[in-house]
């Protein structure tokens, strides 16, 4: 039978040790268990579609891709969701042959890796190497104070 059939939150978390807290705020939100949320002092928030800010326009854009403008070898130096500043060094790409410096790839703007390169470092012209998107820093218990978490998940994640 399939979740929707069954129409019940369906949760996937893949966020290791941090994990079992989401597990028990999840349970504490749905009322399965007793307790106040566990909320850390601050966090931060990665937001290419800008789902947590205020209706456009915007002057700027919320999620920006980085292609490779030569073939070589990319040297990656900054993992998903590290934060970066516009023009912070994120790939290097090499020739393979010479070990020559042929690239360096910067962020486009200032935010967080949203995704990077994670396959064999043998890149090509136009292959898009990483994703920088809107990060915000948070203070989740205010935050989460705003926002009617239980009834968007019974709703099964669509707002009203």
């Amino acid at each position: 039978m399939s979740n929707a059939r069954l129409r019940c939150p369906l949760v996937v978390v893949l966020a290791g040790a941090l994990g079992e807290r989401a597990i028990r705020n999840m349970l504490r939100l749905l009322g399965m268990l007793p307790g106040e949320l566990e909320h850390s002092p601050i966090t931060t928030i990665l937001d290419p579609w800008r789902n947590s800010l205020e209706p456009g326009p915007w002057p700027e854009p919320s999620i920006l891709s980085y292609t490779a403008a030569h073939d070589g070898l990319a040297i990656v130096h900054r993992r998903a969701y590290d934060q970066v500043r516009a023009g912070d060094l994120v790939v290097e790409i090499v020739d393979p042959f010479t070990g020559r410096l042929v690239e360096q790839c910067c962020a486009p703007m200032s935010g967080a890796i949203y995704a990077v390169r994670l396959t064999a470092p043998p890149c090509h012209k136009g292959d898009r190497l990483f994703d920088v998107c809107l990060a915000r820093r948070v203070r989740p218990r205010a935050y989460v104070a705003k926002l009617d978490l239980r009834q968007t998940l019974l709703a099964g994640g669509k707002r009203s």
